[in-house]
């Protein structure tokens, strides 16, 4: 079976197929506050009422529809047609697969054909999480470039519960000037050939800033300085320093009082916007758990090169919430939950971050840890089985709306 995704156009005729993807989000969750499911001709009709003026796309893989999104109106009024709402769901058994990422990055591809300014989502959100809907919808969009301009409380009823529902924006052209037309889809002409080579260069560029923001390129065939460790380069997959200068020309210590701004500069430079945490995240964390940070100083220059990150809890295993919320650190907790693993880009292919990491196991042992864990992208799974990790399959974790491998080091096993 082909396992590769496509994106095309979405047509009324799979209505009963796009409907088998959305009906369980109806049944079993609030992430859609309709009650009922709707009827095959009713989501027909609503299909062929998007198409006449907005893109209805679907992914497919072997053969079978395994996702769709659309836009739509954020308003019906005149003034707005430069604006749109998104709208996408994933079949549940395929979810954190990055599907729901090829699918927006196409969709937004076409919304700047059409000559949209700006993207808007409304989510369900929880006050408190439970087994009808959590907070990775609104996370999803952040790590797409969405950022929340709205929050209503007690907005939908579902399951003999309140829900809020908070709006989140992504700007397309942040300029002052007159926009063109707006272009309805169908003026577009797209083939499905078409809307699927935008999907490719879409996600391909993505992935491109992502890897090349994060590791400085893989051109020089460095490993990328990715979320969750996959900075871990150098010595950790075989690969030589580059002869002149090594991490022995680092010091390796605790963090210090006053650099907390320098690890959020540092997070901005090493990873892309979609994985970086907000620069109030990254203080937050460091003033909470400066002793969970381990930095490299170059002997020289006194600047700091690295880092490691990461918070100690009881938990086993991630949350995308780790990385926002500081005030889930225990200072006691048996595991630490790897949160980063940063090199400057011109500090790298001397070992720097396999040293670092060398250390950082060292001294969470001798604190009693009972195990690290991080995540880490398919690509660098081998990497880690060199640094003694384990790969326990697939994670929990979607941010940067990405598939991660999780892995763990459990002091003392080879």
């Amino acid at each position: 079976m082909d396992e590769r995704i496509t994106i095309r156009q979405a047509v009324p005729e799979e209505a009963e197929e796009l409907l088998g993807v959305y009906a369980p989000y109806v049944r079993e969750t609030a992430i859609s506050f309709e009650w009922e499911v709707p009827g095959v001709e009713e989501f027909r009709a609503r299909i062929v009422k998007t198409l006449a003026r907005y893109p209805y796309i679907a992914a497919v893989r072997g053969g079978r529809i395994v996702g769709y999104a659309y836009l739509g109106p954020f308003n019906e009024r005149a003034a707005y047609d430069w604006a749109a709402e998104t709208t996408v769901y994933v079949a549940q058994d395929v979810r954190r697969s990055g599907i729901g990422k090829r699918l927006c990055l196409t969709l937004e591809a076409i919304a700047r054909r059409q000559h949209l300014v700006s993207l808007n989502a409304c989510i369900g959100y929880p006050v408190r999480e439970d087994e009808h809907l959590t907070r990775n919808s609104a996370q999803f969009h952040e790590h797409l470039g969405y950022r929340l301009v709205g929050e209503f409380h007690k907005s939908g009823r579902k399951f003999d519960r309140w829900y809020d529902m908070i709006w989140m924006e992504k700007l397309l052209d942040d300029g002052d000037g007159a926009p063109e037309r707006f272009v309805p889809f169908a003026e577009l002409g797209l083939t499905d050939e078409e809307i699927g080579d935008m999907a490719e260069v879409a996600y391909n560029e993505a992935d491109r800033k992502k890897r090349g923001n994060a590791a400085g390129g893989e051109a020089n065939g460095e490993p990328n300085g990715g979320k969750r460790g996959s900075a871990a380069g150098g010595e950790a997959n075989g690969e030589p320093n580059d002869g002149k200068r090594g991490a022995a020309d680092f010091i390796l210590r605790s963090l210090r009082p006053g650099e907390e701004e320098e690890t959020a500069r540092m997070e901005q430079i090493c990873f892309p916007p979609n994985e970086a945490c907000a620069a109030d995240m990254m203080i937050a964390r460091a003033k909470k758990a400066p002793e969970m940070f381990l930095v490299a100083e170059e002997a020289a220059t006194g600047r700091l090169a690295g880092m490691i990150c990461g918070l100690a809890t009881d938990e086993e295993v991630f949350r995308d919430e780790f990385f926002r919320d500081a005030e889930l650190y225990s200072e006691d907790g048996r595991n630490v939950l790897l949160l980063g693993v940063e090199v400057l880009p011109e500090y790298r292919h001397r070992g720097l971050a396999a040293r670092m990491m060398a250390e950082y196991q060292r001294r969470e042992t001798e604190r009693g840890r009972e195990q690290l864990r991080l995540t880490c992208l398919e690509d660098k799974v081998e990497m880690y089985r060199k640094m003694g990790f384990e790969d326990l399959g697939m994670s929990a974790s979607v941010w940067g709306g990405e598939a991660w491998h999780e892995m763990r080091w459990i002091p003392g096993k080879a």
